[in-house]
């Protein structure tokens, strides 16, 4: 028999098996098996006994060599709910760019994967913006309030979601003698596929548009961001 493990809001696991949902309890001493006891303890004290599975991955398939039944009715579409919800966070972890909104659009309970009965298990819309947002934060830098707060581009934003370089020049990595002095005073990143240059050098005609950021004193510099479309004839 089959059993399945959902991510918990903790950061643990939760078994799912026939409709019902155990909270871990213990394992064996040489941990082949994990016993797990019904998330509706006190209310029932019924238990499982499973296989260990493989941890920090999701949705894990166990094997469930012993299970009562329980003293209340399985309740499948919570384990569904959960399972949709685990989908949301992870991907608003995996693509920060992505907003709650259309994440929520993506992943939201359907006829085509989670009954309706589900949707009462889910947080409120609200609750759930606010989690994916805090999760898409995570990897992201603080706002710098200066040039010297920004120091050296990460590698992980140097490059596309594929592994290929984005950031084609950055004048912080120049190194001569009056490159401290322009790092102090301005800073210019191109930020660039290659394959979007080939793109540019087939074009026939460039189209080049800018917008002009005021940023908060002590600073009071201008930030331009650059974004260049291009048609060929």
């Amino acid at each position: 028999m089959e059993g399945q493990l959902l991510d918990s809001e903790k950061g643990g696991k939760i078994l799912s098996f026939n409709g019902n949902l155990y909270s871990r309890h213990s394992e064996n001493r040489d941990g082949s098996r994990t016993y797990w006891t019904c998330r509706r303890r006190p209310v029932c004290k019924k238990r499982a006994i499973a296989s260990k599975g493989e941890w920090g991955t999701d949705s894990s398939v166990v094997e469930v060599f012993k299970s009562l039944d329980h003293d209340h009715p399985p309740a499948p579409e919570e384990g569904q709910a959960i399972r949709a919800y685990s989908r949301m966070k992870r991907a608003a972890k995996q693509h920060p760019e992505a907003p709650p909104a259309q994440i929520l659009r993506q992943h939201m309970p359907d006829t085509t994967f989670l009954f309706v009965e589900a949707l009462p298990y889910l947080p409120e819309r609200q609750t759930m913006k606010r989690t994916m947002n805090r999760l898409r934060q995570g990897d992201f830098l603080s706002n710098p309030k200066s040039l010297a707060e920004l120091g050296e581009i990460p590698e992980a934003f140097r490059k596309t979601s594929s592994g290929k370089n984005f950031l084609l020049y950055d004048s912080y990595d120049e190194d001569d003698e009056e490159a401290e002095a322009r790092r102090r005073e301005s800073r210019i990143l191109v930020f660039c596929a290659k394959s979007d240059l080939k793109r540019l050098a087939r074009a026939d005609t460039w189209q080049l548009d800018g917008t002009l950021f005021d940023t908060a004193p002590p600073d009071a510099k201008f930030l331009v961001r650059n974004w260049i479309a291009f048609s060929s004839s």
